[in-house]
């Protein structure tokens, strides 16, 4: 595929592409200028010379890149082959410096966009294609297609140019034989499943029917607490405001008491019981159970 001017999704086959004259070809930009890009571009020229008219620039993705590619031998390949070699870094792809087109020239990079003006000259055109189109093109000097140089890709490991419509057969007999192999499960599945989906229900139904009723009954148990602590809050709150003080009600203390056992050990054990309420009379006192009792002064009698 091949993206002509001005937008990336004016798109045109290779054979409707093909024959466009070129006068610039450009492998680079830091997203399709990589290691494997290089390599796929070496093997297609390597021992071949560009054709006549037409400028090859190459700028490596990255200094990481740069030193991968001179280390492979690609430099030494595309400078015999004609190209020119650039710094990496922000150049033809955004009209910064090197590579801007003149006046109607067309230019076939490796870029991700191609509106108008984004090579420094919004009068000038700007094509999109692949790094083995690129090659391609710039050996013929016009829009050519790179499987014509498929002997040259596969001496190596990395990917090679596919015959497009062999990959949508191939595609659409994969999804045929999915459908097909679903529809078939499904067929043969499908009671179990409908019957494996209904035990799940009836379990999950007892399950509510076992848990519901004390479920209801903790939050009822909830809200009844809630308003009794809503209610005394209330209570209190209103109680400080008037001034009135809070009626002390009866408290549970712990008294401890000695209990001797058959064999005369004394054990000691903890017993609640209510704190007494003090009457108005004096050295009288009255227990909870409504007893009144003397007590003895503390202080010696003279």
């Amino acid at each position: 595929m091949v993206s002509f001017p001005h937008t990336v999704d004016n798109t045109r086959t290779i054979e409707e592409a093909a024959g466009v004259v070129i006068n610039q070809v450009f492998l680079g930009t830091c997203t399709n200028s990589r290691l494997e890009d290089w390599d796929v571009v070496s093997r297609i020229v390597k021992g071949k010379r560009k054709a006549p008219g037409i400028r090859f620039i190459a700028v490596p993705g990255s200094k990481y890149v740069e030193k991968q590619v001179m280390d492979a031998g690609y430099y030494q390949i595309l400078a015999e082959f004609g190209a020119m070699f650039l710094p990496p870094g922000c150049g033809p792809c955004v009209g910064v410096h090197g590579g801007v087109p003149a006046d109607g020239e067309k230019s076939l990079t490796t870029m991700n966009r191609n509106f108008r003006g984004r090579m420094g000259n919004p009068k000038g055109e700007i094509y999109l294609a692949s790094p083995a189109t690129v090659a391609a093109t710039a050996i013929e000097g016009v829009i050519a297609d790179p499987r014509k140089y498929a002997r040259e890709l596969t001496s190596k490991s990395f990917p090679t140019i596919v015959n497009t419509e062999a990959l949508k057969r191939a595609t659409v007999m994969a999804m045929e034989s999915i459908e097909k192999v679903a529809t078939e499960t499904a067929r043969k599945l499908g009671p179990r499943v409908k019957e494996t989906s209904e035990i799940v229900e009836k379990k999950t139904r007892g399950v509510i029917r076992k848990y519901e009723p004390k479920a209801q009954k903790a939050a009822v148990d909830l809200e009844k607490t809630i308003r009794t602590l809503a209610k005394d809050a209330s209570k209190a709150i209103k109680e400080v405001l008037t001034g009135k003080p809070a009626v002390k009600t009866s408290r549970t203390v712990k008294k401890k008491v000695g209990k001797k056992s058959k064999t005369g050990v004394v054990t000691k054990k903890t017993v609640k019981t209510k704190a007494t309420k003090k009457v108005s009379k004096k050295g009288v006192k009255k227990t909870a159970r409504g007893k009144t009792v003397k007590t003895v002064s503390k202080k010696r009698r003279r």
